[in-house]
């Protein structure tokens, strides 16, 4: 009955409005010039009174030549100064905004980690982002529509501001703002961001996932998943073993509060289930995501870059599960929605941020050509 719910009445309730917005989207990508140039004046009216928008002449600003003019293309070390203010509690300093939710933080992988804050405003466009890519994918692989998925998110309370806003990963943060009924969808809850050591929560991932009949696998960096389904191989004795009994092995750094919040999603034994899981090991002598999650599920993360050199792992532990990269998106924001399989390219999302670009050539130039959306030629390559 639950399943059916899901599968009828749910669907309904979720698709229509998603479906109004990706019927929207593809609207907009038809007039970039238009919908880019009505979001700037939108934002520059918003932000105007900000301590930036103040400093930078915002009311002032008419047109994107006008904003070129008054505020250069530069890195995160510009704003900085009116960051920290923001984190110290002057929130004015650079957002109009009422609340901060939390400060997303970027990797780090360049300089140290930047603060990105995380309001209303930036929600609405994450969450429309994801619901565009995953209508697409529905219509595209009805198959997993409303079945299960397994996706790792991280802890967005790895520590608080002075002023006690969290910080940590924007993906435990949506995950736990997700309703009940659809959370359940989700097999990995935003809870096991918690899990530090990687090795256990890799293992509270599939012991809360193999008993389930997978449609969707998600995570951004394909290493995960690799990582994953080697895992899962590696203790798959604990594995099965735990599904058998409806427990959950000592062996790993799992925190109490994650362990009792689990518990009841992993209490019922699954015998059955685990005489499965045996089989396959008896057959393959090994326990791989190909063998244990239907052939029909779809596999989401990036594709392009130094990452992709992880997907020809893929068939050894996934089979032939199609793949739809997430898009091209981080902490600050996202700025493609991928529409097809097998491919790092994405549509850029022109709905959620004012783009700018500058030809690959002119990458390390001082005074480099900036360009807008409509402005890019087919073919080219920019930063």
């Amino acid at each position: 009955m639950f399943n059916w719910l899901l599968r009828n009445v749910l669907v309904k309730i979720v698709a229509y409005p998603v479906r109004r917005r990706l019927a929207a989207f593809e609207e907009a990508t038809r007039h970039p010039q238009k919908v880019q140039d009505e979001l700037l004046r939108r934002i520059l009216a918003h932000q105007a009174g900000t301590a930036f928008g103040k400093d930078h002449h915002f009311t002032t600003i008419h047109t994107i030549s006008d904003l070129r003019k008054i505020v250069p293309v530069r890195g995160y070390d510009y704003i900085e100064p009116y960051m920290q203010r923001v984190l110290k509690g002057e929130v004015s300093a650079l957002l109009a905004d009422k609340k901060i939710h939390m400060f997303a933080l970027t990797s780090g992988t360049t300089a140290s980690r930047k603060y990105i804050p995380v309001t209303d405003q930036y929600l609405a466009d994450y969450k429309r982002g994801w619901n565009i890519w995953g209508l697409k994918v529905y219509r595209d692989h009805p198959e997993v529509r409303m079945r299960p998925i397994v996706q790792m998110s991280g802890d967005w309370q790895e520590f608080l501001t002075e002023t006690g806003i969290p910080c940590g990963a924007v993906t435990g943060l949506t995950a736990q703002m997700q309703m009940p009924i659809v959370r359940w969808i989700y097999c990995v809850p935003a809870i096991v961001g918690k899990v530090k050591d990687p090795a256990a929560k890799y293992y509270l991932a599939l012991r809360l996932s193999v008993p389930r009949h997978v449609g969707m696998i998600i995570a951004a960096n394909p290493s995960t998943l690799v990582n994953l389904a080697r895992a899962g191989d590696q203790e798959k004795e604990a594995l099965i073993r735990d599904i058998h009994d409806g427990t959950l092995s000592d062996r790993f750094d799992i925190p109490a509060e994650v362990r009792a919040a689990v518990k009841r999603r992993i209490s019922r034994p699954h015998p059955d289930r685990a005489r499965v899981l045996e089989e396959i090991v008896r057959r393959t002598g090994t326990l791989f995501p190909k063998d244990y999650w239907p052939s029909e599920c779809l596999i989401g993360n990036w594709m392009g870059g130094s990452v992709a050199a992880y997907l020809r792992h893929f068939p050894k532990y996934y089979g032939a599960t199609p793949v739809r990269d997430v898009g091209l998106i981080a902490s600050e924001g996202r700025m493609t929605i991928p529409i097809a399989d097998g491919t790092p390219s994405g549509v850029l999302d022109v709905t959620s941020h004012v783009f700018e670009f500058i030809p690959e050539e002119e990458g390390d130039s001082p005074n480099p050509t900036v360009l807008s959306a409509h402005e890019l030629q087919e073919g080219g390559t920019y930063y």
